[in-house]
């Protein structure tokens, strides 16, 4: 399987990160490492994930990354994961994709 990370994924991504790491000097680099590892269950076993009802698009799943209460979104597009966001866990509605 191949992989692409949407704009919008690599924006989020980016900014939880910058976050994170100001916010949590005991683990600085615990939300990058959950996010490999949630893409490489993604790549490992695509269909997986739980499958998020709250899109117009098809098909979207996730992963939940449970030590930084964070859901990466993804979607199987032929040969590819095509990473979409991250979206905190808590958060009383889903997002928008």
């Amino acid at each position: 399987m191949k992989l692409r990370i949407t704009p919008r994924a690599r924006r989020e991504i980016d900014r939880i990160d910058a976050r994170w790491r100001k916010k949590h000097l005991a683990a600085p680099n615990l939300f990058l490492e959950e996010v490999i590892n949630a893409i490489e269950q993604a790549l490992t076993v695509p269909h997986a994930g739980k499958r998020y009802d709250g899109s117009k698009r098809p098909d979207v799943r996730y992963v939940i990354m449970l030590k930084t209460e964070r859901n990466l979104y993804y979607v199987v597009e032929d040969d590819a994961v095509v990473v979409l966001g991250v979206w905190g866990a808590r958060r009383e509605f889903g997002p928008k994709l």
